[in-house]
């Protein structure tokens, strides 16, 4: 009842794969499908003691979330609605996160929808550092769900095609993702523009704010 069919095409589509972990696979079964290139990172990860933390706190992500988009030339998602959204849905238990840390200091956090079995990577953020934390905390993550229970951890949209204007996300990000050897499944995001005047004026406001920020 809570959706609603539009009757006009989207104003735009973007057709792409989502990535994730089948954690009904066997550890083995997991670890085969690794790329080596990954391997060598989480080896680099137990060289520099990282460890995965389950003591989540919101306020500890934001920070490092803020600081993982100040070295981007985009803005990241307002952090008053990641904090609305972690207090509406941990009280139903539906949300959780984990921390990386070397030593005391934090160098990854991810935060997680999760419902009937299936873990959802909403938001992540990564200091800036070459202890392969980005490979290690996926991976850990991943094998800690699995021994939560979970049957399915999503990774997220991941490129159909290289495209040199975003190398970024078709080659960075989906490369990355693609050397755990994730299953992957077809999915398009589709866009429907409800009020274009007050579209245009969030693009300028929003397109306004990433300039100041650089």
């Amino acid at each position: 009842d809570g959706l609603i069919t539009r009757s006009e095409p989207p104003a735009s589509e973007f057709p792409h794969y989502v990535g994730f972990f089948d954690l009904t696979q066997s550890l083995d079964e997991l670890q085969d499908r690794l790329h080596r290139g990954h391997k060598k990172s989480l080896n680099k990860a137990l060289q520099n003691n990282l460890q995965l933390h389950d003591e989540f706190n919101i306020d500890q992500f934001l920070l490092i979330f803020d600081e993982t988009y100040k070295r981007q030339n985009k803005a990241g998602k307002d952090n008053h609605y990641i904090r609305d959204l972690f207090n509406e849905l941990s009280p139903l238990g539906c949300a959780t996160g984990f921390f990386v840390k070397r030593s005391d200091e934090v160098v990854a956090a991810i935060l997680l929808s999760i419902y009937g079995g299936v873990a959802y990577g909403l938001f992540s953020g990564y200091k800036d550092n070459a202890y392969g934390a980005g490979t290690f905390m996926l991976w850990s993550v991943a094998l800690e769900l699995k021994a939560r229970g979970c049957k399915t951890f999503i990774l997220g949209q991941m490129s159909k095609h290289v495209d040199e204007a975003n190398s970024k996300f078709t080659v960075g990000i989906s490369g990355f993702k693609e050397r755990f050897g994730v299953d992957r499944k077809e999915s398009v995001n589709a866009t429907y523009v409800l009020r274009p005047t007050a579209k245009k004026a969030w693009d300028l406001i929003t397109s306004t704010y990433t300039t100041i920020r650089k």
